[in-house]
């Protein structure tokens, strides 16, 4: 049939094996080769290979860009992109393992991606203003944590594809998710540096890449409320009170990473680069030392 509607067909079957009982596959099109009955390692890779590939969605490498632009240490960068993937793999790892599974929150998915447009208008304004890289720690934890949950509801039909080896797949996807982070921090980081170096310069390139994706993330943290509000209007008080006690001893570690962040001495902000607020500051300055 025509690949574009392929892509929209689903595989129903029912796989017998002999010394197991039958499961019940749900293929969508386009999937390619998946084993029905995956070694440890087939899982594994499988996995592996999905986690590399979520880390580079367009929304999640937009707030990657957000958030690195006005720093020059990609080290420091770099401590603060594994703090979102240990937080993000926490709760994929609490809810694959079936930690909301008597909560009804079907929402949670929606609450995720408005949650991550409203980081990136925050992030945004922070770097015209005075961004600080320590405080991001919380900003990026708490983003992990929220889209954490969100993944674990969205690939709960894909764990029909790691047969007896859950759990490998569940560590193999993390793994995927902390490689792919890494790259795509990198891509980013010499990208917008040789942007800044060779095009824009620093102070126009982090104006212009926080006013382009702050806009952009406005409307969709917009759009994404009315979708929130509509689905928790919906949702009986009693299911969203469950839902909330049991997300909230899994949103303990974003605080403790918060506070973590607070005492971090200030050296390791580094030097960010110049910022609107600053230059205007300085504007001002010299216009005031001009006129006396």
């Amino acid at each position: 049939m025509a690949p574009e509607i392929g892509q929209r067909i689903k595989l129903r079957l029912e796989y017998l094996t002999p010394s197991a009982p039958a499961r019940m596959f749900e293929i969508p099109g386009g999937s390619g080769w998946v084993p029905l009955n995956p070694r440890w390692y087939e899982a594994g890779w499988l996995f592996a290979k999905a986690g590399f590939v979520d880390a580079f969605a367009f929304d999640r490498f937009v707030f990657l860009l957000c958030l690195i632009a006005p720093f020059q240490r990609f080290r420091s960068l770099l401590t603060v992109v594994m703090v979102f993937a240990a937080l993000q793999a926490l709760t994929l790892t609490a809810a694959a393992e079936g930690a909301l599974v008597d909560v009804e929150i079907a929402w949670l998915p929606v609450l995720s991606d408005t949650f991550l447009a409203a980081a990136v208008v925050l992030l945004a304004i922070g770097n015209l203003a005075v961004p600080n890289l320590r405080r991001r720690w919380f900003i990026a934890a708490a983003v992990g944590a929220l889209a954490g949950f969100g993944l674990g509801r969205l690939l709960s039909d894909a764990w029909q594809f790691a047969g007896p080896h859950t759990l490998v797949a569940v560590v193999s996807f993390n793994v995927g998710v902390a490689i792919g982070e890494v790259v795509s921090l990198a891509i980013a980081f010499f990208a917008l540096r040789l942007i800044f170096a060779r095009v824009l310069g620093p102070l126009l390139g982090v104006l212009v890449l926080s006013a382009v994706v702050g806009h952009a993330s406005w409307h969709q943290m917009i759009d994404g409320g009315r979708e929130l509000g509509r689905q928790l209007g919906q949702a009986p008080a009693a299911s969203l009170w469950s839902a909330l006690v049991v997300l909230t001893p899994w949103l303990v570690p974003v605080l403790l990473v918060g506070v973590l962040a607070y005492f971090l001495p200030r050296r390791f902000d580094g030097v960010p680069a110049p910022t609107l607020l600053r230059a205007l500051r300085g504007h001002n300055t010299d216009e005031g030392s001009a006129r006396a």
